[in-house]
């Protein structure tokens, strides 16, 4: 028989978890920055002079109360809406005037609170509709049987191969031909978010992608929302709600309040911020 072996009386203990709001990853240089954002709408006031920075392979949040302006700032980040004042740039190229697909190009995907998926089409082709941007080959020349056939053909097989290996990554392989809209929530959450993969993006925006989500599914979103920066090295910027998926996933985090940057840092320093909390609780306690 062979011997069982005690560790020696002075062997190092396994160290703790890092406690909530402290865990860090290693980030590289800044890959998206926004400087003196400022939109309105009429005499609205949406954003006032907001500005922040997301580092490479960083998890960074932007979190507020509702009405604080966040889905407007992803907004001006992705094309969606274009800010009065100020400049966003991505690897230090400044973009302006950009629409939505223009800023997709650059590498910029986005999946949104309110789910835009096709509801009567398959888990596969509603991912497969992500790699729009990649396709070379037009509709037209994929329709002809000429010599653009075969080109069409097997640019798709490449396309299919990269949606395949998406559909794995997210565990949906058994709703693969399932019409999207016959699949609960926490599924449909989980196609969006493949969609927006397929763009292969260096930077990924989520708007809210727990909101509607019960525990459990939450649980499988932050795991895939972190295999995602890990697996794929994406940097990824999230609007959220929950305070605890929050401390959990981000590295960072920037508040908004009436259209303001009121603090900025870790969450740990966040959370303990006076001004966020008067934000939140209307209190200085």
């Amino acid at each position: 028989m062979s011997a069982v072996h005690e560790p020696p009386a002075d062997a190092a203990a396994p160290a703790a978890a890092a406690p909530p709001g402290t865990r860090r990853r290693c980030t590289g240089e800044v890959l998206l920055e926004a400087k003196n954002i400022s939109l309105a709408f009429g005499g609205v006031r949406a954003l006032s002079d907001v500005g922040f920075d997301v580092r490479e392979h960083e998890v960074r949040a932007i979190i507020g109360p509702n009405g604080a302006g966040k889905s407007s700032l992803l907004n001006c980040i992705n094309g969606v809406y274009q800010p009065q004042q100020g400049t966003i740039a991505l690897r230090g190229r400044t973009y302006r005037g950009m629409n939505s697909r223009q800023v997709a190009e650059m590498g910029v995907a986005r999946t949104f609170q309110n789910l835009a998926l096709f509801k009567g089409m398959s888990v596969l082709d509603n991912i497969m509709s992500g790699r729009n941007l990649k396709m070379r080959t037009s509709l037209l020349r994929q329709a002809m049987r000429n010599p653009w056939f075969s080109v069409a053909e097997r640019e798709e097989s490449v396309h299919r191969e990269v949606v395949e290996h998406i559909i794995d990554f997210l565990e949906i392989q058994a709703h693969r031909k399932t019409p999207v809209g016959r699949l609960p929530y926490g599924l449909q959450k989980r196609v969006d978010l493949g969609r927006a993969l397929a763009m292969e993006p260096q930077v990924l925006l989520l708007d809210e992608p727990m909101a509607g989500m019960n525990v459990e599914e939450k649980q499988d979103m932050s795991r895939f929302i972190l295999d995602v920066n890990d697996e794929y090295g994406t940097t990824i910027v999230l609007i959220e709600h929950d305070m605890g998926v929050v401390m959990d996933l981000c590295d960072r985090v920037v508040v908004l309040d009436y259209g303001r940057r009121i603090a900025d840092g870790t969450p740990a320093e966040v959370q303990h911020d006076a001004a966020v909390i008067r934000a939140y609780l209307g209190t200085t306690a």
